[in-house]
């Protein structure tokens, strides 16, 4: 083997490394770019998936918002219902204390009024008393004056 044969052939085998090496450069910037494009894809998944948990998140808690508003709307309008019922009753009680206040009255005019005719008849039999020992009945002098 001469020199120049020796040094052809240490070309073609440079020359080889180099496509080799060209080939392994070119390989490495596919991976790369592959796996750029993978991490971008895992990326991208992992923020729709954050998106969607936030979405979720602010679904639940507008889903508990509601739900507590409406609990205190029921509790405003159970509460109001009561307060009504109270005030019916309340107000039904005010007119049976009234009522009773009433007829308490009407019974103490009543009473009143009893023990003024009581009085009066008394007095009228009183007076009957003393007035028929003086001018007896005409019906009673008739009777008494008649043949039996």
């Amino acid at each position: 083997m001469t020199i120049e044969e020796i040094q052809e052939h240490l070309t073609q085998i440079a020359l080889q490394r180099e496509l080799e090496s060209l080939a392994a450069h070119e390989q490495a910037m596919k991976d790369l770019a592959e796996a750029t494009e993978q991490e971008k894809k895992r990326q991208a998944a992992m923020r729709e998936e954050q998106r969607l948990a936030k979405q979720r998140r602010i679904c639940i808690e507008n889903e508990k918002r509601e739900a507590e508003t409406e609990r205190l709307r029921q509790e405003e309008k159970h509460r109001a219902s009561i307060e009504l019922e109270n005030e019916t009753k309340q107000a039904e009680l005010e007119t049976q204390h009234h009522n009773q206040e009433e007829v308490s009255r009407h019974l103490s005019e009543l009473e009143h009024l009893e023990e003024k005719i009581k009085k009066q008849i008394e007095n009228a039999k009183v007076i009957n008393a003393d007035t028929e020992h003086i001018m007896p009945n005409p019906l009673q002098r008739f009777l008494q004056s008649s043949p039996e």
